[in-house]
């Protein structure tokens, strides 16, 4: 396994609780102890290490969501956030199937919400539901002007 150079936000709180049992501990010694622990390809600096400990708190109030990643992340958009998760678990619970998200921003979505992909199997001797539709969100990059939603169902056969 490679060594890492990044500590995720669970990796962190185990500096701070390290940090709690051992009191006395210098902070060039806790660095040492992350690298071994870690198995980091570099020592944290005393200031990665200070900053990790004033963030304790922090730490201490995040889910497993949170603490599985490296990064904290805002979410530049809370209330668009919290209706496209909704909708997404109105989906699985009506048994819709939804395509795979992107690499992109709907995969983190996705991660950060615990949405999983799921597949769905027809019953025996069934034809599996082609039907497909594709929503469109459309935004400038501030979000100073947002557009309508827009469903696109399928072309009609002539």
């Amino acid at each position: 396994m490679k060594p890492s150079s990044s500590l995720s936000n669970d990796q962190k709180l185990k500096i701070c609780h390290h940090k709690a049992a051992n009191p006395s501990i210098k902070q060039s010694a806790l660095a040492n102890w992350a690298m071994q622990e870690f198995k980091l390809s570099k020592v944290p600096t005393q200031g990665t290490i200070s900053n990790i400990l004033a963030k304790r708190q922090q730490y201490e109030s995040m889910d497993s969501t949170e603490l599985t990643s490296k990064r904290q992340r805002a979410v530049n958009h809370p209330e668009l956030d919290n209706v496209l998760a909704n909708w997404v678990l109105q989906c699985q619970a009506r048994r819709v199937a939804l395509s795979e998200f992107s690499n992109g921003w709907l995969a983190k979505f996705n991660i950060r919400h615990g949405f999983k992909a799921q597949k769905s199997y027809g019953e025996s001797g069934s034809k599996k539901d082609k039907t497909r539709l594709t929503f469109v969100f459309a935004a400038n990059a501030d979000g100073s002007h947002k557009m309508e939603p827009l469903i696109i169902g399928h072309a009609q056969s002539e």
